[in-house]
Formats: C-alpha cells, structure tokens, sequence
C-alpha cells in the first residue's frame, strides 16, 4: 500500500513537470481593453501587452493602390452643349422643357487604399498560442476570422 501511494506521488510530480515543460500551447482569450492592450485568458488570468506578441493578422493594416496608368479606374463625361440630343425630348414631341450644359468631367482613382485587416476591438475572441511556460502568449487571429467588419 506504502509502495502505490509512492508510486502515484512520484507519477503525479512527473506529470506536473511534464506540464510545466510543454514548449508550447493553444489558449483562447477574449480582448477586454484596446489602450492599454488586454486579453483575459481562457476566463482565469488577464495579460497587458507586456506579455503579448501579434500577429499582422490582428494588427489593422491597410495597403495603399499604387498610381499608374494601368490601374486608374476613370470615367470620362464628355462636354455637352445645348445642342446636345442626348439632353433633350423627341424633338417631334415638341421642345425639350429643359437643357443642360455638363462641362467634361474624369474621375480620380476609385479606391487609393484598402483596409486588409482591422485591428482588435473589446470583445474579440482571439486564438493564442503560450510560450515559454506561459511567459509570452502569441495572438495568431481572431476566432471568427476574416469579416467585413470596420
């Protein structure tokens, strides 16, 4: 009987050890403040961003449209003068009731840049891997992935 309890005292500090040696593991937390960065851990310990490394997958990144030829989206509204038929009525019907002048007008480009990801707002849950014995926690994404989210 001395001899189990033994056996299942020394089992149990391996197994603790084992734990407390795994390189590295999955965590999943939620974001409870932005400024300062917080993240509340599977529900037991906050971290502030002392603790936290982020991925670009988090971090609101936007990506500038370079400018060239190639790549313009334009619309050119020719000039229109009074005489111009699109503007008017069947002229069988009589005369238009009225008549606009539109000077010619190009567009700029349509979209100068775009938002490829946001970054992290209160409430998000995020996936997080734990390193170094719970030292330093990686935040890879948020659970819910990629949305249209502003």
């Amino acid at each position: 009987m001395l001899g189990h309890t033994v056996i299942e005292t020394i089992k149990a500090v391996v197994q603790r050890y084992m734990e407390s040696q795994k390189p590295a593991e999955f965590s999943l937390g939620v974001v409870t403040s932005v400024e300062p960065l917080k993240i509340k851990v599977e529900n037991r310990l906050e971290i502030d961003e002392t603790f936290l490394l982020l991925s670009a997958f988090v971090k609101e990144k936007w990506i500038k449209i370079p400018e060239d030829a190639d790549n313009q989206h334009i619309h050119i509204i020719p000039a229109m003068d009074d005489e111009g038929a699109m503007w008017q009525t069947d002229p069988a019907a009589g005369p238009a009731s009225h008549v606009h002048t539109i000077p010619q007008w190009k567009t700029k480009l349509a979209l100068p840049k775009i938002k490829l990801w946001r970054g992290l707002k209160v409430g998000d849950a995020v996936r997080m891997i734990r390193l170094q014995n719970g030292q330093l926690y990686y935040v890879i994404e948020r659970v819910e992935g990629i949305t249209n989210d502003a």
